[in-house]
């Protein structure tokens, strides 16, 4: 719990530092391609129609600055990659120290008790582990929009997919498919629903033997 604090504090005062930087505004944060002139006011290089750049020069440095909209939401943006890379790879139960390392919450097999480590080898999720926790969300991503892809299937902008499969050898391959259909998973038929269904067409089955079965007894004298 103490742990939890610790980053509960740590993300607050990153939080509080954009908050300081956005309540100064962007005083120097100047929009892309612009500098300011020695002589006075700025100057940016602007791409015209055909890609074509021109200088415009501007009196004003105030034409040359980031609005504060964009200079608070580039800080947003910086302030949470910052807080994904010290704090967005740890293992689960594990919680950084200010002095560096962690301590997990692990069971050693005598009941959950509290592990200190010092690297991040020990502390954060492998390589692996993060690859294939985002190949799963952008699976699901996919799923989400385009329907049901085969796993490892993604969509190709002009159509179809590409798909990471493994050959003969088992190797991996990416193999691509035009066929929207090829993409997609095959869906499995309720075995369940159609060994249901028999005892019904049985039954029926055997009613209609039965009928053919039973004498005709609405038979007419021929002598009559």
């Amino acid at each position: 719990m103490r742990c939890s604090f610790v980053v509960l504090a740590a993300i607050f005062a990153l939080s509080q530092a954009a908050v300081r930087r956005d309540a100064a505004g962007p005083t120097l944060v100047l929009r892309d391609n612009c500098k300011i002139i020695p002589s006075g006011g700025c100057s940016c290089d602007v791409k015209e129609g055909n890609d074509e750049i021109q200088i415009r020069e501007y009196d004003s440095v105030d034409q040359c600055k980031k609005s504060v909209e964009m200079a608070t939401a580039e800080n947003k943006k910086a302030v949470n990659a910052e807080i994904q890379q010290k704090y967005g790879d740890f293992k689960d139960n594990c919680f950084p120290k200010p002095s560096g390392g962690c301590k997990c919450n692990v069971d050693l097999g005598h009941g959950k008790e509290v592990a200190e480590y010092s690297t991040d080898a020990e502390c954060k999720k492998s390589v692996e582990s993060v690859t294939a926790e985002h190949k799963k969300e952008l699976n699901e991503e996919i799923k989400e929009k385009f329907g049901g892809f085969k796993e490892n299937c993604f969509p190709k902008p002009s159509g179809g997919c590409k798909c990471n499969e493994k050959d003969a050898n088992g190797n991996e391959v990416v193999t691509a498919y035009n066929n929207p259909e090829q993409c997609k998973a095959r869906v499995k038929r309720d075995v369940g629903a159609t060994v249901q269904r028999q005892p019904a067409n049985i039954a029926r089955a055997n009613v209609k033997d039965v009928k053919q079965a039973q004498p005709n007894y609405d038979v007419r004298d021929p002598v009559r």
